[in-house]
């Protein structure tokens, strides 16, 4: 807990740095003449504040005034003296695409001017995962025989997305789920089995969004980013593919000697080598695995949508299909047990595979990983009702027996 604080923290100072706080021009290399009518000359790129309060960097529709007291070093304009040094840049120059002006909004001017609708679409494309990802709980454990209702799945699935989102940790929801599906049941190992296998098939259909659009945008485009993304993807799924086959291969687990190694190291009658059959039990329902692999796909695809829409909204100019290949990676970092939703590493990560100014700046990535968030913890809000409400157990109390049953 306390390496993952460290690196949570860590993350939050990453984000902080990778921020453009302010607002802020780039100037590409050239000369340049201030409103006063001195020449700037500059030899490489420097980005200078602005000094206008407020526009709208989707399409900026008023002149903006920057501050180039940094690029004068003559007698007469010292850097130091503390006198703003305007230069007034008309509109048509920022909006062009090829200019030599990049604008670079600050993160409460990206935020402010993101487009509300596409921000409302993105939050109730996200509804509709938690319904879907119940059922397919519902379904792998109506397929081991666990007679429960899709409204005890749902009910719990809710109140374990609140542990997820809204509790320190990623998979404290997770353990919550399985504590109250094994509570009061006479398979607890099985209960718990359903819960570790709904989480597995849940990556395995991240993995296969993620890459199924890195080979379309392979096949359609020569962007080098989305070949690296999918060569990487598959190369993971690949691993994930022949471990699963391993493991829940009878013949190769006897033939390896795993069977021999885990009945030395399991008790028998114990809790892990009870989890053990039960996982080894999903292997006579393959189909059901598979189906809730596929299940698994639009879950996944609603997220990713909703995640490029928050980026869209800020104004991010990156294509869908990329945003398909990379947001899953992202959310598969995520569910890695590293940082508190994946704190600075999906930042990180997203800094690494589609920074590019200023198609993408910092702010966007940030703020769109941000956003669908605040989207899933929203939703998550709503198990804390069902917590509050109390009965959240997957199976009724057993009855007491009355003093005449028990004489």
């Amino acid at each position: 807990m306390i390496l993952r604080l460290i690196v949570a923290i860590a993350g939050v100072a990453y984000i902080a740095y990778a921020l453009d706080w302010h607002n802020q021009v780039e100037l590409r290399p050239g000369s340049y003449t201030t409103d006063a009518g001195q020449v700037i000359t500059l030899v490489k790129s420097r980005s200078f504040p602005v000094l206008t309060t407020d526009f709208d960097p989707a399409k900026v529709d008023k002149p903006l005034v920057i501050d180039t007291s940094r690029a004068l070093t003559t007698a007469e304009a010292r850097p130091d003296d503390g006198v703003e040094r305007p230069l007034t840049i008309a509109p048509q120059l920022i909006n062009a695409r090829d200019s030599d002006y990049i604008l670079r909004p600050g993160i409460v001017t990206t935020l402010r001017h993101a487009e509300f609708w596409l921000l409302l679409l993105g939050l109730g494309l996200v509804a509709p995962v938690y319904p879907i990802t119940a059922v397919r709980w519902w379904l792998l454990m109506r397929g081991r025989g666990l007679e429960v209702t899709v409204r005890k799945a749902f009910k719990l699935s809710m109140v374990g997305c609140f542990f997820n989102y809204c509790m320190p940790g990623t998979t404290g929801g997770d353990v919550v789920k399985a504590y109250y599906a094994a509570a009061r049941s006479e398979r607890r190992a099985d209960s718990i089995m359903s819960v570790l296998i709904d989480r597995v098939v849940g990556l395995l259909g991240l993995v296969l969004l993620a890459g199924l659009a890195g080979l379309y945008m392979t096949l359609t485009t020569d962007d080098p980013l989305a070949a690296k993304a999918t060569l990487y993807i598959w190369g993971f799924a690949g691993l994930i593919t022949l471990g699963s086959a391993f493991y829940f291969s009878r013949h190769l687990r006897k033939a390896s000697g795993l069977d021999w190694l885990l009945g030395k190291a399991l008790k028998p009658d114990g809790m892990l080598a009870k989890v053990d059959a039960a996982a080894m039990a999903y292997a006579d329902h393959k189909a059901l695995v598979f189906g809730s692999m596929l299940l698994s796909v639009p879950v996944h695809l609603l997220l990713a949508t909703a995640a490029a829409l928050a980026g869209y909204a800020l104004g991010m100019d990156v294509s869908f299909g990329l945003l398909l290949t990379v947001v899953p990676i992202l959310f598969l970092a995520a569910s890695m047990p590293i940082s508190y939703q994946g704190l600075g590493v999906m930042e990180g990560l997203a800094m690494a595979m589609i920074l590019n100014p200023p198609a993408a700046t910092s702010n966007q990535i940030v703020g769109m990983l941000l956003l669908i968030r605040i989207y899933q913890i929203t939703y998550s809000l709503l198990g804390a009702l069902f917590l509050l409400k109390g009965d959240i157990h997957m199976h009724p109390q057993a009855p007491v027996p009355s003093a005449a049953q028990a004489g």
